[in-house]
Parts: structure tokens; C-alpha cells; sequence
């Protein structure tokens, strides 16, 4: 509940786009995937990384850290092949 409510204030105060949300965004991706929540989990980081890309391009800091997230999710989900495509994209 503290991730969510940290994203939902940041995506209120800041914008959807703004690292600090984006940021919040990764951290609950995070806790969904340690609550085993794959599905939710990686949806939320799929989200998170489109935002990343269309405002602030694949050079930017986040989006690795989101690929990485992201590619756990779907490790834990048996998806190798497809976390090994996205880790290396």
C-alpha cells in the first residue's frame, strides 16, 4: 500500500512522466513481483516502461533499471527467452 500511495502522489504532484514517479513506479513493480503478483507486476513495468521510452528515450537511466525489473518478472514466470530478450533490448 506505501508504494501505491507514493506513486499516486508523485503521478499527482509531478506528472506521470517525472523520473521521481517513474522512480515509484519501478518500486512497486518491485513489491507486486516479491508478493508474487507476476501478472500485476508486469504489467505495471511494461506501463512504466513504455512511459520511460516515449518521454525520455532508451538513453535514460531508468529504462535499464525497468528492463531488469521486468526481466525478473518474467523469469519468475518461466519466460527465459523473452527475460533475456527484454534484459537485452
Amino acid at each position: 500500500p506505501h508504494a501505491r500511495r507514493a506513486l499516486l502522489g508523485r503521478r499527482s504532484l509531478l506528472g506521470p512522466e517525472a523520473e521521481h514517479t517513474l522512480a515509484s513506479s519501478i518500486l512497486l513493480g518491485r513489491v507486486l513481483w516479491r508478493q508474487h503478483r507476476l501478472d500485476a507486476a508486469e504489467a505495471q513495468l511494461r506501463e512504466t516502461l513504455e512511459r520511460c521510452l516515449v518521454a525520455h528515450g532508451e538513453q535514460h537511466a531508468l529504462v535499464p533499471k525497468v528492463r531488469w525489473r521486468l526481466s525478473q518478472v518474467l523469469q519468475g514466470d518461466h519466460r527465459n527467452e523473452e527475460a533475456l530478450d527484454v534484459a537485452l533490448r
